[in-house]
């Protein structure tokens, strides 16, 4: 349609779930950087613990106690980047 203006991005909202009966909920939104509110968790951030946390830290202690080793602390900062993508 000739004229026509581009559809505008709606403003995102922050979107609540539980996820399992016993645990608090979860506020998920996009990042700051995706026009996000950036008060919520994004799914990216969501990822990367989900592998950290319970992929990685999880098995290592799985593996220690396998090994009787005595694991006395671990901890993991992981950080990825994101950038939205600019059409051109």
């Amino acid at each position: 349609m000739l004229g026509a203006q581009p559809p505008r991005a709606l403003p995102h909202q922050a979107a609540v779930a539980r996820l399992a009966a016993g645990v608090p909920e979860l506020r998920t939104a996009p990042p700051l950087d995706f026009d996000g509110p950036g008060d919520a968790w994004s799914p990216e951030q969501l990822l990367l613990a989900a592998v950290d946390e319970a992929c990685f830290l999880l098995t290592f202690r799985s593996v220690a106690q396998a090994e009787h080793a005595c694991l006395v602390a671990a901890s993991l900062d992981t950080r990825i980047p994101l950038e939205p993508e600019i059409a051109g």
